[in-house]
Order: C-alpha cells, then sequence, then structure tokens
C-alpha cells in the first residue's frame, strides 16, 4: 500500500438569510454550477465542469482543486434559483502549487473567475424533475488570442444545461 496523500477538495463557510445563503471559503465551481441530474450518471463532458471552461482557461477552480471565493444563491420565484460566484482565476497545478488543497491565496496576476447561473428544477405531474440552467462566465485574466497572437484581457463564455425527461425511466441531458 503506498502513502497516504490527503488532498482537502472544498472548505467554506455558509450563512443563510431566508431564501438566500452566502459562501466564502475553498470553493470549487462546478460542485454548484452547470450540474445534470441524468449526467450525474455517468463520467462524461458534462461530469463536473463542461469543456468550454475546462479547456479555454487557466487551471479552473474544478475538481480535484478548488480556489478560495465567494459565492451567493437566491431563490427565484417557486422553482428557480439565481447563483453567482467570483473565485481565484487560477487554481495552479493540483500536483505541484497546491497538492493538498489547503493553500489559500489570492493571486491577483491570475484575475479572477466571475460565474453566473439561473436554475429551474421542476418536478412534472408524473414525479419526474425537469431542469433548465443557463449560465455565464467572465476571467479576468490576459489570454493569447492565436489568430494574431497578440494578448487581450478577459474571456468569457455561455451555457445552457438541459435535463428532461423522455419517459418514466428514461432521462435526457444536454
Amino acid at each position: 500500500m503506498g502513502d497516504l496523500d490527503p488532498r482537502l477538495q472544498e472548505f467554506w463557510f455558509e450563512r443563510r438569510f431566508g431564501d438566500s445563503s452566502l459562501r466564502a471559503g475553498m470553493i470549487a465551481a462546478d460542485t454548484e454550477f452547470w450540474g445534470t441530474d441524468n449526467g450525474a450518471l455517468y463520467v462524461s463532458s458534462v461530469f463536473g465542469a463542461p469543456n468550454v471552461v475546462s479547456a479555454n482557461l487557466p487551471n479552473p477552480s474544478i475538481f480535484p482543486t478548488a480556489t478560495f471565493g465567494v459565492r451567493f444563491d437566491t431563490k427565484v420565484g417557486e422553482d428557480g434559483v439565481f447563483r453567482a460566484a467570483v473565485l481565484d482565476g487560477d487554481a495552479g497545478d493540483p500536483a505541484v502549487d497546491n497538492r493538498h488543497g489547503t493553500d489559500v491565496e489570492l493571486d491577483s496576476d491570475a484575475g479572477a473567475l466571475v460565474l453566473a447561473e439561473y436554475h429551474v428544477d421542476r418536478t412534472g405531474d408524473d414525479g419526474v424533475p425537469n431542469s433548465y440552467r443557463i449560465s455565464g462566465y467572465y476571467h479576468t485574466g490576459d489570454f493569447v488570442d492565436f489568430s494574431d497572437l497578440s494578448v487581450r484581457s478577459g474571456q468569457w463564455g455561455l451555457l445552457g444545461v438541459l435535463d428532461l425527461p423522455v419517459s418514466d425511466n428514461i432521462g435526457w441531458f444536454g
């Protein structure tokens, strides 16, 4: 049996105010944003962060690394939730920079990752859940524009997630 090499994934404090909450600490974005109930059954491109986030941002705050940040959410209407977060923009290499997940620092050179999402979770008359999500992100760091090799400030993206029933035992997500 090899050496034990533990890693702290998330560590945060949360304060609730009626239908709203504020969370601060080491947060991984993919634990609360972009989720799908039907997709959670599989290890696939929709398990955790989608490729548009994981492939286009520098070491984003996704599994297995979390970064320091603040997250706010509030209930909107009967079935909706609005959630927003501001996280450190670069979690670093988990094998080198923050091996155990306990390094809490803000790297101002890496910029910030700003996330927002509105989602509706409904249960139909048949008891089968329906979920709709629209999300956006903006990263304030500097990025290379490969069309002309110039450096530009900021990177953004929009995402949508549908989680719908096909029948009592089959669901569709995308």
